[in-house]
């Protein structure tokens, strides 16, 4: 599987943790490899390592469609993805809507994460998206993570006809928007958000789909420059990193910011991830 967002490499699930899910270790393929089924006409083993060198703790792998998939093929990818034991699976915005591939995967699914890698936020309003994520999130059973990015000016302002003016600023109030808006359904409460950018102020009960049984789905933002970085940190759950981003640059100015973000927020933001 090619990723959508992420490089992901692919080995056999040799280790997996309590809930089967795949384990990646730092010491690279070694271990992925399956050996010769006769180790007499094999090369010799490698020497074991020192018992005192503890393994790194396991993380979660995602994996995406071809960028190009339209929504049956991204269902039919993410079955796949399950199937070989992936904790996640990320649908794009390129030519097709990401929210119709992952809501037909949602129902042919049963355990693997669902992420919108990403949606164009700027593109829709804070009320279209919550309501697209808030029946995901049932479909799928609180398996959906809303993944976001604000794509460039050209692209909302040509392409969808939208209005593009300090993106950091707007994804901020964006998510805050969305928040609000969850909070309304979830607690029965007046919906009153009034921002620079966006103002939600009505939400009757015909309107409410109301509390999700599997609560608000997690949102995570992609971030290029630190202002992003800082905002996914300040206002998201995690942070989605851009393909071309490069381990030195995501230790000494994403995550830095990410965290300038967090402290902004206060302690009961929560740890997020990246």
């Amino acid at each position: 599987l090619r990723s959508s967002s992420t490089a992901v490499e692919v080995w056999e699930p040799h280790r997996q943790d309590a809930r089967g899910r795949v384990s990646r270790w730092n010491d690279g393929m070694s271990d992925a490899v399956q050996q010769p089924a006769n180790p007499s006409h094999s090369e010799p083993a490698p020497e074991p390592r020192p018992a005192q060198t503890p393994e790194p703790a396991p993380f979660a792998i995602d994996g995406g469609g071809d960028v190009s998939s339209d929504p049956l093929q991204l269902e039919a990818a993410v079955v796949a993805a399950e199937a070989a034991g992936f904790d996640g699976a990320l649908g794009v915005e390129l030519k097709h809507d990401p929210f119709v591939g992952l809501a037909l995967a949602a129902r042919a699914t049963e355990r693997i994460r669902l992420t919108s890698s990403i949606a164009v936020a700027f593109a829709r309003n804070p009320m279209n998206t919550a309501v697209l994520a808030n029946d995901l999130q049932l479909i799928s059973h609180g398996r959906f993570v809303l993944g976001l990015g604000s794509q460039v000016k050209p692209h909302i302002e040509r392409r969808f006809s939208m209005p593009w003016s300090r993106p950091a600023a707007r994804m901020r109030e964006y998510v805050q928007a969305v928040h609000a808006i969850q909070e309304a359904w979830a607690t029965g409460s007046r919906l009153s958000f009034s921002g620079e950018f966006y103002t939600h102020t009505l939400m009757p009960p015909m309107f409410s789909p109301g509390p999700n049984p599997f609560g608000a789905p997690r949102i995570t933002l992609a971030a290029v420059g630190p202002g992003m970085a800082e905002v996914a940190g300040e206002v998201a759950d995690g942070m989605l990193a851009h393909p071309f981003t490069t381990r030195r640059y995501l230790e000494e100015v994403s995550l830095p910011a990410v965290a300038r973000g967090r402290a902004a927020a206060g302690p009961e933001s929560g740890p997020g991830s990246a």
